[in-house]
């Protein structure tokens, strides 16, 4: 069952399971392969089971303001992801950038390895040169790799 903040949510016409905004989206999906879009200041993603795509969309990153310039700070991250399944895995996770053409993606740090897997940092920079932070928690304890992102 895919949830959102809590509560029970169905896939919209596209097949996302969608947020609902405000200060804070938490989704989750089910066990299929899920694309989930949150549209809060900070949006925390749990994919779950299957092979999963998290959308980040640039218009949400902006509206929040304070998650610009990069930082390690998790109240200047705009999402995290809590269970990424990706990393080089064929039909894993995948993370897709909508709206951050011509943006790039830098690795700012690694942090924590337990059981539950790596935190690694990131930042996106875009054409305009705003920055934007965001978490992943990599199960397999694998960075990103080409083919577990791209740049819509």
């Amino acid at each position: 069952m895919a949830l959102v903040d809590g509560q029970q949510a169905t896939k919209d016409k596209y097949g996302i399971i969608q947020g609902n905004g405000g200060a804070v989206d938490k989704i989750a999906g089910d066990s299929g392969n899920d694309m989930l879009q949150g549209q809060a200041a900070f949006n925390q993603y749990y994919g779950g089971e299957g092979n999963d795509t998290f959308k980040l969309v640039a218009k949400f990153a902006n509206s929040a303001g304070a998650h610009q310039g990069q930082s390690l700070a998790y109240e200047d991250q705009f999402a995290y992801i809590t269970d990424f399944q990706g990393a080089g895995v064929a039909g894993g996770d995948f993370v897709n950038f909508t709206g951050f053409n011509g943006s790039t993606l830098k690795l700012t740090h690694t942090g924590a390895t337990n059981s539950s897997g790596t935190l690694y940092y990131y930042s996106v920079e875009d054409n305009a040169g705003t920055v934007f932070n965001f978490i992943i928690n990599s199960v397999n304890n694998k960075a990103l790799e080409k083919g577990d992102f791209g740049f819509y």
